[in-house]
Formats: C-alpha cells, structure tokens, sequence
C-alpha cells in the first residue's frame, strides 16, 4: 500500500494543532485522576498506589466509584473512553482507553501521531490491585492530515469519536488470528481510515497487536483495492458499534466473519522493520561465526 506523502500546508498546520491540544489534554486529565502526574501511564499507576495503601477493601472500592466520576470528566474533556466499570461492595474493575501524543510504538523516530491505549485496573476481594495497558492503535501523522483534508469530522467529537472508533478497531480486530499483519480499516460516512493489523513485542516479551492507521481514504475511492478495504471497513464499523451496544466487555469473535484484506507491507514502516529484521539476522549469524 504505498503512502502518498505531500499532506498540505492546512493538514500539517492542522495535526501541529490537534497534537498541542490532546497532549494539554492529557495532562489536565491525568492531573484530574491523580493530582501531580502529568501523563495517562503515571497518573494509573499513582491511581493504583492509592488503591494499594487503602486497608479496607470497602474504602478502597469506593475510591473506584470516586475516579469513575473523574474519568468520565475527562471523557467529556475528549482525553478518553470509560469502556467497562464494575464494583461490589469489596472489588472493582475499570477498563478506560486514552489517547496519547507519541512516536510510532516500533519506530521512535519521526513526526508523532496519536497512540490509543487501554489501561485496566481491577481490585478483588482479597485486596489484590492490578493494573495492565496495552497498545491498541496507532494513527500515523500522515492519517491525521489526510483526516483534516478528507472530512469535518471531529475527530474527537464524542463517545462514538473517531479516535476511539479506530481504537475499538484495535480491541476487537486483533482477536481475530486470521487479520493478523493484514490489512484492516474502520469507516466514517466520508471517509476510510486504512492500515494493518501489525503484531509487536511489548517490553515484557508479550506480543500484542495493534491498528496501524496508515493513510485516510476518501470513502468513494474506486481503485479495486480501495473497494475491498471500503466493504470491510463499513463491516469493521458496525462489529465495533455492536461491541459498543452489547452489555460485555468481551472483545472475541467480533472479527470472524469479516474479509481477509491481504496487506502488501510496502509502507514506510514495514519497510523499515524488514531492514531492521534482516540486519538483525545478519549480526546474529555474524555473533554465531565469530
């Protein structure tokens, strides 16, 4: 899928902006979930701490109920999704997605894009806190120009917000073993955000896999694979709104019946991996011989 990459003078003046104002974003709702954190990561971890220091397992499930309300602030502030929330009188659960101002999670390099997470946190009745994060998407600069150039969508308009649509892509998408390093898109009225489902290794040796936006389509683009990468993005979006509408957090099974778009892998990214990935082989074939 070659990626065009002449985005105009408005997109970049446009992305320039967006990223200046979801990184204040950011701050501003970690600040709200745990005063004297600056970003999503620290301020769930700091959250988690609390939770940790709290004695009774009552109490502690109250705080839960009290960083909900906050979460939801930041949810109608456009720095978040509240996906799941469950408590008990001794155990809670929440499950939130964020977006981010990052470099691409395999190449810390270039301009920066937006990076949808999903942090969980679960207290149990025994007292036992949790926490765990993952990567769902990754919507490359070039996406969000072309964005800008191809819609007046906000792209952070509301719970069914585009940023968060193309995360739930993520969620449901990578449960389905059949799209993995395939392409996978999610559709607006007016337009088709196209990528790959790539599959990485996280810090601590998990795999996990993401949704890499690549590029924006125009929705009536009519190259054959344009059509293809269309349908399955328009069946893609409903999986996603049916996930939404259905009462259970539950990601699996969403992505069975949805076409196998392959990927040709002739992005900038892919292209960088595949280097990286043959020097690699040629400095341990070299560490073999010496």
């Amino acid at each position: 899928m070659p990626i065009i990459t002449d985005v105009s003078t408005e997109g970049r003046i446009f992305v320039s902006r967006l990223t200046r104002d979801l990184a204040a974003r950011e701050r501003a709702a970690a600040a709200l979930l745990s005063p004297g954190t600056s970003t999503w990561p620290d301020a769930f971890h700091a959250f988690m701490r609390q939770i940790c220091k709290t004695p009774k397992p009552t109490k502690a499930a109250a705080l839960f109920r009290g960083a909900l309300d906050r979460l939801r602030a930041a949810q109608k502030n456009r720095a978040c999704f509240v996906n799941c929330f469950e408590k008990r009188s001794r155990s809670a659960f929440v499950e939130v997605l964020t977006y981010q101002v990052a470099k691409h999670p395999l190449m810390q390099t270039g301009n920066e894009g937006i990076i949808v997470r999903v942090f969980m946190v679960r207290l149990q009745r025994n007292g036992r806190v949790s926490i765990g994060t993952s990567k769902l998407a990754f919507i490359d600069w070039h996406a969000l120009g072309r964005m800008y150039e191809r819609s007046t969508f906000d792209v952070f308009d509301d719970a069914s917000g585009l940023v968060a649509g193309i995360g739930f892509t993520g969620l449901i998408m990578r449960e389905s073993e059949k799209h993995h390093n395939n392409s996978i898109s999610f559709a607006t009225e007016d337009m088709t955000c196209v990528g790959v489902l790539r599959f990485a290794t996280n810090e601590e040796g998990k795999t996990y896999g993401f949704f890499d936006v690549r590029t924006v389509l125009p929705a009536d683009a009519d190259k054959p694979y344009q059509v293809k990468q269309r349908e399955q993005a328009i069946r893609i979006s409903w999986a996603v709104h049916n996930y939404l509408e259905a009462d259970d957090a539950d990601a699996a099974g969403y992505g069975d019946d949805i076409p196998v778009v392959p990927f040709d892998h002739s992005d900038s990214i892919s292209r960088r991996l595949a280097v990286e990935k043959a020097q690699n082989s040629v400095d341990r074939l070299a560490q073999r011989g010496a």
